[in-house]
């Protein structure tokens, strides 16, 4: 009777931390760090009607713009605060996949941990950047999603799972096209279950039609909102200068479609080709064991728990190696797979992006590395306990000696 206020304590005090460490001293320092300075203000043009340029969606500059503006004031505090609330809010997320995928409170409980103690996600989740709300999005894509596949009949959960699956993984993809790696994972998945049972070929295809329309939806959606607000086409708020021409085409657009189209495309020429020098960029080889760490400021170093990562980085490595080797029962498998999957599909695109890249585009990758650390943990927990409480207690020393520059703080 008193089973579930027991299950549930442990993740409202992860919760209650999470709130904690991203909250405090979230106004400081009191000026804009690294991409802030992009983000917030493409945001302030919303509350300006003035027209500009970037090279990812809309959504994500629309939500922090719009939080502003509902709370009246333009202090960092205010800025940084939806980020900030998502990413208080993502440890529950990716407890919560991590027990839909295992089954596992226990390793629902340990990733949420993980997550809370990596200083890069709670770094990336304190300033006025678009990462956190990409990660949060892609995690509750796949957590309808796998709710949706534990269905087995057509009806009203059937429908509304799937459809909430695509809703998120459209807001995904309306905050960076990175995004696309959850709608990838979703269709491999599909076609795998399709191929298991090869009598649901034409479920399989309506389901592809609902979620494909339902997200496309989704992701337009944002684009009719930042065209009707973007009124004003000044070129000294067009800050990609050899887009210029960009707000010409736009202007002369008729209609929503072809704005849609023409912005589009312009986002695709734009990503194809930044890939300006940097002293802070990095490649995707080195992103796995934390190399080339970023300076966002005098006291904001971004750098991942150096523990955590070689963690991931070796349960990875040993989980591909053996996953074909695996005598374990089909379930087991099929967290392997499907957690190997979301790792190598968030990471391996970067081999073939030329654009300049950093440390911070490993998150995504991260959080399904995380979550097979978890599982790995709670195995170990069960036949090695002193060995997991050893490790947990290095990760979480790697945390706290880490929070000072994570929070902007010297001392």
């Amino acid at each position: 009777m008193n089973s579930k206020p027991k299950i549930l304590w442990p993740f409202a005090i992860l919760l209650a931390l999470s709130f904690l460490f991203h909250f405090a001293f979230l106004g400081h320092p009191n000026e804009m760090v690294f991409d802030e300075i992009h983000f917030a203000n493409y945001a302030g043009y919303y509350l300006t009607n003035d027209y500009y340029f970037d090279i990812h969606p809309p959504l994500g500059k629309l939500m922090i713009a719009g939080f502003v503006k509902f709370a009246g004031s333009g202090s960092f505090f205010s800025i940084r605060f939806l980020p900030a609330l998502f990413g208080s809010l993502f440890v529950l997320v990716v407890s919560w996949l991590a027990f839909l995928l295992t089954k596992s409170k226990k390793t629902a409980l340990i990733a949420g941990f993980l997550v809370l103690a990596d200083n890069a996600l709670l770094i990336q989740s304190r300033l006025a950047l678009l990462d956190i709300f990409l990660l949060f999005f892609s995690v509750l894509a796949l957590c309808f999603f796998f709710l949706f596949l534990e269905q087995k009949t057509y009806g009203r959960n059937w429908f509304a799972f799937l459809s909430l699956s695509a809703i998120a993984s459209g807001l995904a993809m309306s905050i960076k096209w990175t995004g696309l790696a959850t709608t990838g994972i979703i269709a491999v998945v599909l076609v795998w279950k399709m191929w298991e049972q090869k009598k649901q070929i034409k479920k399989t295809a309506i389901t592809f039609a609902i979620f494909g329309i339902l997200a496309t939806a989704v992701y337009a959606l944002p684009f009719a909102v930042h065209f009707g607000i973007l009124t004003e086409f000044e070129q000294q708020n067009f800050p990609m200068k050899q887009f210029s021409y960009g707000k010409e085409e736009i202007k002369n657009s008729h209609g929503f479609f072809q704005k849609f189209e023409t912005i589009n495309a312009q986002m695709l020429t734009a990503n194809l080709g930044s890939a300006d020098k940097n002293p802070g960029a990095s490649n995707w080889f080195m992103w796995p064991l934390n190399q080339k760490p970023l300076r966002y400021s005098q006291n904001i170093y971004f750098r991942g728990n150096t523990t955590l990562w070689l963690l991931v980085i070796a349960f990875v490595a040993l989980t591909a190696v053996g996953f074909y080797k695996n005598k374990n029962d089909f379930r087991e498998k099929r967290i392997y797979f499907i957690l190997l999957l979301g790792y190598f599909a968030n990471l391996l695109p970067f081999v073939f992006i030329q654009r300049t890249t950093f440390l911070y585009h490993y998150l995504p990758a991260l959080v399904f590395g995380i979550i097979l650390t978890a599982h790995w943990l709670n195995i170990f927990h069960k036949k090695a306990k002193p060995v997991f409480v050893l490790i947990l207690a290095i990760v979480a020393i790697n945390f706290l000696f880490f929070l000072p520059p994570s929070l902007g703080l010297t001392f």
